[in-house]
């Protein structure tokens, strides 16, 4: 028998034969997988009330001392018809009625009278939710500000702010 270009055609070693059947089994097992999508749906502006979308969202502020008022963060956000609804949990020493502590959370359309959401409540430890409903598209004024009584330094972590509509 002829050997083209001084090869032997006539014998394939196992180990060859098994490596390339490896390989092979490999690059479909790769492929399966590669081929896998994802149907999340990222950025959806349609919302009916049915679907919350993330419109702001902060890891961490943190105050350590005494006083009266605090401005947390104030943020212009464009907001559409459905429901706004802010989550964040807090950590505070402030474990005592005469502190006193308080969390203001107002949206609003600036320059006018018109308030989707105003809650003033007392802060302890734990996770809290506000919602509201909003009947319109436009840009609101979000104002979140924290103001508490002591004269004795405080420390208080708002964690996982985040604001959705």
């Amino acid at each position: 028998m002829r050997k083209p270009l001084g090869l032997n055609p006539t014998g394939i070693s196992k180990r060859f034969a098994a490596a390339v059947i490896i390989l092979f089994a490999i690059f479909i097992i790769i492929g399966m997988l590669a081929g896998c999508g994802n149907d999340t749906i990222t950025n959806n502006n349609n919302n009916n009330g049915n679907t919350e979308n993330l419109i702001f969202s902060k890891d961490s502020v943190s105050i350590n001392g005494s006083g009266h008022q605090f401005i947390l963060f104030i943020d212009t956000l464009a907001i559409d018809t459905g429901v706004l609804k802010t989550t964040f949990d807090v950590e505070t020493n402030c474990d005592s009625l005469l502190d006193n502590p308080w969390i203001y959370v107002t949206a609003f359309v600036p320059n006018d009278t018109i308030t989707f959401l105003q809650k003033s409540l007392p802060i302890r430890n734990g996770s809290y939710i506000y919602t509201s409903n909003v009947s319109f598209n436009t840009s609101v004024q979000y104002d979140f500000r924290l103001e508490y009584t002591s004269t004795t330094p405080k420390f208080m972590r708002f964690k996982n702010i985040k604001i959705y509509n």
